[in-house]
C-alpha cells in the first residue's frame, strides 16, 4: 500500500500511470517562494524565482540570487533556485531550477480472493527536475517582456524528458501600477516516457499589481488552462493583499487555488517580508486540510548585489 503521506503527491505528479491529468509543475501546484505562497500567484513577486511565474523579471540590482526549499509531508522535498544578471545591452538574463524528490514509495501486488494490495518490500524514489533560462527586455521603459525555455527531466522511477516556452509581459500602467501577462507552455511537447506520454498545459494568467490606499497593494489575478484533461474547472484565482506597517516590511495575505490532480484546491495564505536591500527573507504560511501537512511553513531568501 502507498504511504498515507505521499497519497497526494502521487496524484498530482504521477499521472503518467494513472492517467489523471497533465504534468503539472511544482512552479504552479506550490509555488517557487515563500512570497509566491503568501500572495497565491507569482506573477509579481520580487526574487528571480518569479521566472518560473513570469519571464518579465523586473529587478532595481544588476545581480540577484533567490533559493527556497522545503520539505512536504515528511517525504517530499523541494528546492528551488534561481540567478539573474544585467547584460551590458540592459537585457536581464535569468537562469533556474527546480527539483522535487520523493522517497519511500512502496511497491505493493494484488493477492489473495480478493485481491488486496500487500507490499513487497520493495520501495522506489522519484526525481523530477525543472530547468529554465530566461531572458526579459526592457522596452520604451514602460514595457518588459520576457521569453524563457523550460526543460523537464524525470530521471526515476520512469525516465521522461519535455521541453516547452513560455512568454512574459509587464506594463506601468501608472508610477506605481502594473499589469502582467504569463503565457506558459507556448509551443509545448509532450513529456515523453517509454510507455507512455503527459502533456504539458498552456496557462495563461491576467495579474494586476495597484497600490488603492498609502502603503495597501491589491494584486489581483485569474489563470486559464487549456487542457484535453476534464478539470473540475478551468480557471483559478489569486485575491492578495500586501500591506507595508513598517518601513521595509510587509505583510501579505491570499485567498487563491491550485490544482491538485484534476481538482481545484482553495488555500488561505498568510505571510511577512524583511526587505534590507541586499538581503530579503520571505516567509509564508499555510493551512492544509492534509493532516500530515496541516501546519506548512516556508522560508526563502533572495541575495541582492
Amino acid at each position: 500500500m502507498i504511504k498515507k503521506s505521499s497519497f497526494l503527491i502521487i496524484w498530482m505528479m504521477m499521472t503518467v500511470y494513472i492517467g489523471a491529468s497533465d504534468y503539472q509543475l511544482i512552479s504552479q501546484t506550490l509555488g517557487v517562494s515563500a512570497e509566491h505562497i503568501s500572495l497565491g500567484s507569482g506573477m509579481f513577486v520580487k526574487g528571480s524565482n518569479s521566472i518560473f511565474s513570469n519571464d518579465a523579471y523586473i529587478a532595481n540590482y544588476k545581480t540577484t540570487v533567490d533559493i527556497f526549499a522545503t520539505q512536504l509531508m515528511t517525504d517530499h522535498n523541494i528546492i528551488v533556485g534561481s540567478l539573474s544578471y544585467v547584460l551590458p545591452t540592459k537585457t536581464r538574463v535569468s537562469v533556474g531550477t527546480s527539483l522535487s524528490l520523493n522517497s519511500g514509495f512502496e511497491v505493493t501486488e494484488q493477492t489473495g480472493i480478493d485481491d488486496e494490495h500487500t507490499p513487497t518490500g520493495t520501495t522506489y524514489d522519484m526525481s523530477k527536475y525543472h530547468y529554465k533560462v530566461s531572458a526579459t527586455q526592457t522596452l520604451l521603459s514602460q514595457f518588459h517582456v520576457g521569453v524563457g525555455l523550460n526543460m523537464i527531466s524525470q530521471k526515476s522511477p520512469s525516465k521522461g524528458t519535455g521541453y516547452s516556452l513560455d512568454l512574459g509581459l509587464k506594463y506601468y500602467i501608472n508610477k506605481t501600477g502594473l499589469i502582467g501577462i504569463a503565457v506558459r507552455n507556448v509551443l509545448s511537447k509532450d513529456v515523453s516516457y517509454a510507455n507512455g506520454t503527459e502533456n504539458l498545459p498552456r496557462t495563461i494568467e491576467l495579474g494586476l499589481f495597484q497600490p488603492i490606499y498609502k502603503k495597501v497593494v491589491i494584486s489581483p489575478s485569474i489563470t486559464a488552462i487549456q487542457s484535453e484533461q476534464n478539470y473540475e474547472v478551468n480557471y483559478l484565482y489569486a485575491l492578495p493583499i500586501i500591506i507595508e506597517p513598517l518601513e521595509k516590511m510587509k505583510v501579505m495575505g491570499s485567498i487563491s487555488q491550485k490544482y491538485a490532480g484534476l481538482n481545484a484546491k482553495t488555500y488561505f495564505n498568510v505571510g511577512t517580508q524583511l526587505d534590507l536591500g541586499g538581503l530579503c527573507v520571505s516567509y509564508a504560511y499555510r493551512k492544509s486540510d492534509f493532516r500530515e501537512a496541516s501546519n506548512q511553513h516556508f522560508v526563502s531568501i533572495q541575495i541582492n548585489i
